[in-house]
């Protein structure tokens, strides 16, 4: 069980969506702490295999010409 304290603001919005859409404010909560929960931990992830990879020495990186070229992409076509 968790309790947490919602500005004013915060709290109108979740009531509103929750009575018109006839489902908990729970139901919100959760999913809204899933998605930010499952970006978050992707991000730490990611971060942490780039430092990883930086401080061994076998951090890969390609130049955005180089992937443009692979990718058959010019200049015009992102408008640069």
């Amino acid at each position: 069980m968790l309790g947490v304290r919602l500005p004013n603001t915060l709290e109108e919005r979740l009531s509103a969506l929750s009575k018109s859409t006839h489902r908990p404010k729970s139901y919100y909560v959760k999913a809204a702490l899933q998605n930010y929960l499952d970006e978050y931990e992707t991000l730490y992830h990611t971060m942490q295999t780039y430092e990883m990879q930086k401080k061994n020495g076998t951090l890969q990186t390609t130049s955005l010409d180089d992937l443009m070229q692979e990718n058959s992409i010019s200049a015009h076509d992102l408008d640069l």
